[in-house]
């Protein structure tokens, strides 16, 4: 089989500033339910309102994979690793490592 190769290019990036809105978006409008929480609008306010940044715990983490041929954004998606838990899954930490 002769098939074309594309090597997409891939991103990690530490804002939603980083991205375009609007290729953003596009993606998620052809989702068959797609959130509100995933627009970047929603995701830029976490960000502008410092909810969603290191200093609360949750350091950003958009991956994304850019199309070659139109330097287009072909997938996006937003993660974030969680620095520390102070408290919000504590009582599941303690019925499952029970620490006495």
């Amino acid at each position: 089989m002769n098939q074309e190769r594309f090597d997409y290019r891939t991103g990690i990036l530490a804002s939603p500033s980083e991205v375009d809105a609007a290729e953003w978006n596009a993606l998620l409008a052809q989702q068959a339910q797609a959130t509100p929480f995933l627009r970047h609008e929603f995701l830029s306010a976490l960000h502008a309102t410092r909810c969603a940044v290191v200093d609360t715990g949750w350091a950003p983490q958009f991956v994304t994979l850019a199309d070659p041929r139109t330097g287009k954004l072909a997938a996006a998606a937003p993660v974030y690793l969680k620095g520390h838990s102070y408290g919000e899954y504590e009582v599941l930490c303690r019925a499952e490592f029970p620490t006495d």
